[in-house]
C-alpha cells in the first residue's frame, strides 16, 4: 500500500524493545527507502529493511532505527 507525502501524518512514540505499535491505521516509513507498508496486511519496504507478517502478528527491521510508525490524522 503506497502512500504520498501529502496526507498528515501523526508519528508514534516507538521502542522497539518494548513492542511494535500495530492495527488498523497504523503504518510504517522506512527511512531508507521511504515506503510505506500498513500493519494489518503482510508485506515489506521497498530496501526490505521492514517487514510485516500480518498473519502471524509480526513486525521487524534490520535497522529499527530507520523505521517510524505513524497513523494518518
Amino acid at each position: 500500500m503506497m502512500y504520498g507525502k501529502s496526507e498528515k501524518r501523526e508519528y508514534l512514540d516507538f521502542d522497539p524493545a518494548v513492542g511494535w505499535p500495530a492495527g488498523d491505521g497504523i503504518f510504517y516509513e522506512c527511512k531508507k527507502c521511504s515506503s510505506v507498508v500498513s500493519t494489518i496486511e503482510d508485506g515489506g519496504c521497498d530496501c526490505h529493511n521492514l517487514y510485516v507478517d500480518a498473519s502471524c502478528g509480526r513486525i521487524g527491521a534490520n535497522e529499527p532505527e530507520k523505521v517510524r510508525p505513524f497513523r494518518l490524522k
